[in-house]
């Protein structure tokens, strides 16, 4: 018999909120950000020394960096997260099914279906499983709206899926 797990899925701010800050900083762009950041304090130090500029220029704009940047990426996931649980879909009654043909989300205005060979990466850590579909879109699957005999069947299907 084909497993199949059927379950609510729950849409936590804050829980999304660490999805979002944890995927953010695994990404190569938000390492290039700060490299560049540094790159460009180093670059103003060195101008600023070379030409024997007052203390204040030469302070002024690392500092600026240095609190705007964090700002930029604290700021982001907050904004990204709240702007993607305004969605009115996610309010109404949604069940998730998942089993070794794809997972499939169903509404009440809705239903979307991925079929396994769409997901480029599957991930899973403590609290949740990321199906990646391409660079900038994941499915998150919380390991808590589970019970455990799914997390159990859900691991089974994706090795399955992984062979």
């Amino acid at each position: 018999m084909e497993k199949e797990i059927t379950f609510k899925p729950s849409f936590n701010f804050n829980d999304y909120l660490k999805i979002n800050y944890s995927l953010l900083f695994k990404k190569v762009s938000f390492s290039i950000v700060f490299i560049i950041c540094i790159l460009t304090i180093t670059a103003n130090v060195i101008f600023n020394t070379v030409n024997a500029n007052d203390f204040i220029d030469f302070l002024s704009f690392p500092i600026l960096i240095s609190l705007l940047v964090p700002l930029i990426m604290v700021w982001l996931p907050y904004k990204s997260t709240k702007m993607i649980l305004s969605d009115p879909k996610l309010k109404e009654n949604i069940i998730i099914i998942i089993n070794r043909t794809g997972i499939e989300y169903i509404g009440q205005s809705f239903q979307n279906k991925y079929e396994w060979k769409d997901f480029s990466k599957i991930t899973e850590n403590k609290k949740w499983y990321i199906l990646q579909l391409n660079k900038k879109q994941e499915i998150i699957i919380q390991k808590k709206d589970m019970n455990t005999n799914q997390q159990l069947d859900l691991k089974e299907i994706i090795e399955f899926v992984k062979n």
